[in-house]
């Protein structure tokens, strides 16, 4: 924990990078850690509520959330692959679409179903088409990554159809923001919905039941 955010790797001989006091701007926060401290139940509330708001902060975009800032502008063989491809590709700070589902399930656990929603129309394939040209992929589709700044054509879609992205995001919006999930005991109901939803409807048959 970095008073913010928490950090994303240990060097065994000392030192780390993803924390806001690092030396060095390159890395400086990943999102990995900030949603799965909450999933997992290792974050606070307070604590919980700051990673994610340190997210929002750092690493919210129009395209979806990235997966670090600052990119790595070279390779470094202490970083490894991360730092292999160009900077604002794949795991070098695009939105990498398969890790956002995490931010938004995440949120609802600290029940800010508007935040939750908002994320998950940021990648959403079905509002892609308004951005077409820039996309590049299909727009009923999810895509690996979205290339962000520094690279030449941010909003650029990036391996469609390979990623596990469809999924994690269907269990997200079923699962957690609708709030109907399957339990040991049976299925649990507690939608965190936008405040401004009205009413929805869900079907689903379950265990011989519908």
């Amino acid at each position: 924990w970095d008073g913010a955010w928490y950090r994303r790797i240990l060097y065994k001989e000392g030192g780390y990078i993803g924390g806001k006091d690092q030396p060095s701007p390159l890395g400086y926060i990943f999102l990995e850690p900030q949603p799965w401290a909450v999933i997992s139940g290792v974050a606070d509330g307070e604590r919980g509520l700051a990673a994610l708001d340190s997210v929002h902060t750092h690493l919210a975009t129009e395209y979806g959330v990235a997966l670090l800032r600052e990119a790595f502008p070279q390779y470094d063989p202490a970083i490894g692959s991360i730092s292999i491809v160009l900077p604002g590709v794949k795991e070098n700070g695009s939105v990498f679409c398969h890790t956002n589902p995490w931010v938004i399930i995440a949120e609802t656990i600290l029940g800010r179903g508007q935040r939750a929603m908002d994320y998950y129309m940021r990648i959403a394939y079905a509002t892609k088409s308004k951005i077409a040209d820039v996309h590049g992929a299909e727009p009923y589709v999810y895509s690996q990554h979205i290339c962000l700044p520094p690279h030449y054509q941010p909003g650029r879609a990036g391996n469609p159809w390979l990623t596990g992205s469809a999924t994690w995001s269907m269990l997200a919006l079923s699962q957690w923001i609708l709030g109907m999930r399957p339990v040991w005991d049976g299925l649990l109901l507690a939608p965190c919905v936008p405040p401004a939803w009205k009413k929805f409807r869900m079907q689903r048959a379950y265990r011989g039941a519908t």
